[in-house]
């Protein structure tokens, strides 16, 4: 992965692939994913056909803040051949948090990680752009990425930037397919889109740049109870 990093010019940020620069083993699985989706731990988001997320039936519980997902309703969809995301995995086991820790350490940067997933081919996003800079690491099947070179102003609006009603007619520049252990960079505001082609599982690490947030500070070291 530190080769992968030491490729990135932030004078003339390109995308850039990397070929088994990261072992995906311990990452996340389909064991995590059911866990996750079964114990309501972490939010997850649908994406049907078109593209858009799906409304999932929620509610609030009195013991805590966290929202309560529909979990059957998502199991459902997704063995219907939805696709899926979970959000805030970032701290969720001592390999994904190393991972971002890593790149925390490289770049002035708080990193999240979102989790992608589907069985059979089920469908991702269509093209669109994201405002941080993301790193997307392939765990499981195979994934063909689209790279544009359209990049979007920082002028637009968060709706404006992923209305597929003011799409731009997108250039693309190339595409690779990732297997598992590939990692994807892919720049702060570049036009991409994903499409698998099988059951896959990746994840997304997105990069805010720690300039927008001064004053947080997450501690991402692991420690240990003197347990006698």
């Amino acid at each position: 992965m530190l080769e992968l990093l030491d490729e990135i010019d932030i004078f003339d940020d390109q995308p850039i692939v990397g070929k088994q620069v990261v072992d995906p083993s311990g990452l996340v699985s389909w064991k995590i994913v059911e866990e996750i989706i079964n114990t309501g731990k972490l939010p997850i988001e649908l994406i049907e056909s078109s593209g858009g997320k799906v409304d999932i039936p929620n509610r609030n519980y009195f013991w805590h803040s966290n929202c309560i997902q529909d979990k059957k309703f998502i199991f459902d969809l997704i063995r219907e051949g939805l696709g899926f995301v979970i959000l805030e995995y970032s701290r969720y086991n001592k390999e994904i948090n190393d991972l971002c820790k890593l790149i925390e350490e490289y770049f002035p940067v708080l990193c999240d990680v979102h989790i992608y997933g589907g069985l059979s081919n089920a469908p991702s996003f269509g093209p669109h752009v994201d405002m941080p800079p993301n790193f997307i690491v392939q765990v499981e099947g195979t994934t063909t990425w689209r790279i544009f070179k359209n990049v979007a102003s920082d002028l637009c609006s968060h709706g404006e930037l992923n209305d597929p009603t003011i799409q731009p007619q997108f250039d693309l520049e190339f595409e690779q397919v990732l297997e598992p252990g590939d990692v994807i960079y892919i720049p702060s505001r570049r036009y991409h889109q994903a499409l698998p082609s099988n059951k896959r599982l990746s994840v997304s690490i997105p990069c805010r740049n720690k300039k927008y947030e001064p004053d947080f500070a997450l501690n991402r070291n692991y420690y240990t109870l003197d347990k006698g």
